[in-house]
């Protein structure tokens, strides 16, 4: 079982008797979140969120993430796919333009997403795995 946040990005993994077996942290660049401190309480701003993983063949696993760069701005999102091995070491990181959301995967490994516009259209992507 997978679990993932983007604010601040971080991955768990555990096992089906929900051990915690593995923690990635990493340095989210690309977006910092916009919280506001309200006394005792605190509002997120989260636009921007993590949407999914999927396991890969050998424990790899891809993370997808979206991101707006100014929060009142919604046409002109981003999304991070970012791959880790087994070990939860990063790989290889993509970022692209609009709003891609992973779907499934097939019994070859193949990705396929919706890149959301105003008429969805289903694309597969391949990764380059290193």
């Amino acid at each position: 079982v997978y679990y993932t946040q983007f604010t601040p990005y971080e991955i768990r993994k555990f096992s089906p008797r929900g051990e915690l077996l593995l923690t990635v942290h990493r340095e989210n660049t690309y977006k910092r979140p916009r919280i506001e401190r309200h006394g005792d309480g605190a509002t997120v701003y989260s636009y921007s969120m993590s949407f999914c993983i999927v396991a890969l063949d050998d424990g790899k696993f891809l993370n997808v993430s979206r991101y707006l760069p100014n929060d009142t701005d919604f046409t002109n999102a981003k999304t991070v796919l970012d791959l880790f091995d087994a070990e939860g070491r990063l790989l290889k990181s993509s970022v692209k333009e609009g709003r891609v959301s992973i779907r499934c995967r097939d019994a070859k490994g193949r990705l396929y997403a919706i890149e959301e516009h105003e008429v969805p259209e289903v694309v597969r992507y391949r990764l380059q795995l290193p």
